[in-house]
């Protein structure tokens, strides 16, 4: 093909023709220009197949993990009302005088139920360490880094805040009223989290319902849980499905 060129322009130098020759020379480097501009063309759509095929596998990644952080939140959601409901049970006898049953003990385990909220981390803290500008849509990889920074940064901190305080009625509270803190099953649940049965024995059923100290902190327990742990767990729900919702509609135009 250099060949072919050459011949021309040779042809054109040996007849004279300057005129002909320059407008051959023009419409060659145009030619060229062209070439280098289709190439860089060609390339420039490989490069965006490729980072849409990253994107596309991020975005799905994301809707996986977080479809799971849901199914967990939801668990964790169960464990609240259950030790919420456990607490009634348990006011109720004592503000009530009524008798003590053995199943109580059971109650009294499960008021101390954390069930922090967990997010898997991993996909987030992977791509915020190579390119979290690999999503093209602004408004997913907004909501997606708040929703980190918000369970990072105000979540955790709160979770931990409600397990310093069953923590703390551990040492200071229960010694003196329970035989122990926390006896569970924990053969049978440790593969299966839904046979999940702590108990806490009672030294003295009948003096609870006096005891203001005990009584103050049993009625406080699910306000604090709500303030600490429960409207987060809210709040990362209704994240969560905006988030996927804006995923699936990326994905599925």
């Amino acid at each position: 093909m250099l060949n072919f060129f050459r011949r021309i322009r040779r042809n054109l130098l040996d007849a004279g023709n300057l005129k002909r020759y320059v407008i051959y020379a023009v419409g060659e480097i145009f030619l060229v220009m062209v070439g280098i501009l289709l190439a860089l063309q060609v390339n420039t759509w490989n490069e965006n197949r490729k980072l849409t095929r990253e994107e596309t596998l991020v975005l799905n990644n994301f809707s996986q993990s977080l479809h799971s952080d849901l199914v967990n939140l939801h668990a964790r959601a169960k464990f609240n009302e259950m030790s919420d409901n456990s607490i009634r049970i348990l006011l109720d006898h004592l503000e009530n005088n009524k008798p003590y049953h053995d199943s109580l003990k059971h109650h009294f385990g499960f008021t101390n139920i954390t069930a922090e909220l967990h997010l898997n981390l991993s996909i987030y803290e992977s791509l915020k360490s190579n390119n979290l500008n690999l999503i093209s849509n602004d408004i997913i990889r907004n909501n997606i880094t708040n929703l980190y920074n918000y369970f990072l940064y105000e979540v955790q901190p709160s979770n931990n805040r409600f397990s310093d305080i069953i923590q703390d009625a551990s040492i200071n509270l229960y010694d003196s009223r329970f035989q122990s803190f926390w006896k569970t099953n924990y053969p049978e649940w440790k593969d299966n989290k839904s046979l999940f049965v702590p108990e806490m024995n009672p030294i003295n059923f009948e003096s609870l319902g006096k005891d203001t100290t005990y009584l103050y902190f049993l009625r406080s327990l699910p306000n604090r849980r709500v303030f600490l742990v429960r409207n987060h767990l809210d709040d990362l729900e209704r994240q969560i499905k905006e988030i996927l919702l804006q995923i699936d509609q990326e994905l599925n135009p």
